[in-house]
């Protein structure tokens, strides 16, 4: 999963899941017969994980179910090296649970990820779509949504971290914390 330095509404599904195929694909070395043809990999996700940042924030317990399509292709260069990752999440969406009473709040997140490996090993990573969203009595209150490119590196097996700051941040990115606590209290 990609580390975070804050507390937000994460995308979970887009890093923890690009991340396996990134290493999947790098770890075996295997690339499909006409390495420029992409595999292509749709699968459902649905998984609950405690959000340690989000109840820091909210001084209670939160866990975050992650559940939608989750759809990636994993690209090849013409000498069988892994060049790109797309991953798409259409329906994706992000429940949140105050663990202690039950209240929950979900929000769309269709967002999307575009992974470049480079000459150097490291990787262009991409984030655009939209995060989600937090609407109260109808009326909007956090939104994060736009594009973030960061230039990012393996540290671990299946964990991906940015390398300094956003090369390009675009869009709104609304801190969602005190909305989604008000939410969930």
């Amino acid at each position: 999963m990609m580390r975070q330095r804050s507390c937000v509404v994460r995308p979970a599904g887009l890093f923890s899941w690009t991340v396996l195929f990134l290493v999947y694909a790098g770890a075996t070395g295997v690339a499909p017969a006409g390495a420029e043809t992409p595999q292509h990999f749709r699968s459902h996700i649905d998984v609950v994980l405690p959000e340690p940042g989000l109840s820091a924030a909210c001084g209670f317990p939160i866990s975050v179910r992650l559940h939608g399509t989750d759809q990636v292709s994993v690209y090849f260069d013409k000498n069988g090296a892994l060049s790109k990752v797309i991953e798409t999440t259409p329906g994706f969406f992000h429940t949140f649970t105050n663990v202690g009473k039950g209240t929950s709040y979900t929000t769309v997140s269709p967002a999307s990820v575009h992974i470049s490996v480079q000459a150097d090993g490291t990787m262009l990573y991409a984030l655009d779509g939209l995060l989600g969203h937090i609407i109260v009595a109808g009326q909007p209150i956090s939104v994060r949504a736009g594009r973030t490119v960061w230039r990012a590196q393996f540290v671990g097996p299946g964990d991906i971290e940015p390398i300094g700051e956003p090369i390009v941040q675009a869009g709104p990115s609304d801190p969602p914390a005190p909305a989604l606590c008000e939410a969930l209290r």
